[in-house]
């Protein structure tokens, strides 16, 4: 099993997209901290938002902003 760690949206389409063509399993974490709930099973790649942090758009007058995982 490997980690996959993207760094930008584009990583992270390219992963999925990859992974989907080779039929592999995936498995999404984000900070790990319910990992051990639902069904137990060992997927082929592991897929961290880990480097998917950062401000993308912050709209004071609107009282928005939007960002990574």
């Amino acid at each position: 099993m490997s980690t996959i760690t993207p760094q930008s949206v584009d990583e992270l389409c390219d992963s999925l997209n990859d992974a989907s063509a080779r039929a592999h399993s995936m498995q999404i974490r984000g900070g790990g901290t319910r990992s051990r709930r639902g069904r137990p099973f060992e997927p082929d790649r592991v897929l961290s938002t880990d480097g998917l942090s950062g401000l993308i758009d912050y709209e004071p007058a609107d009282m928005t902003v939007t960002v990574q995982a």
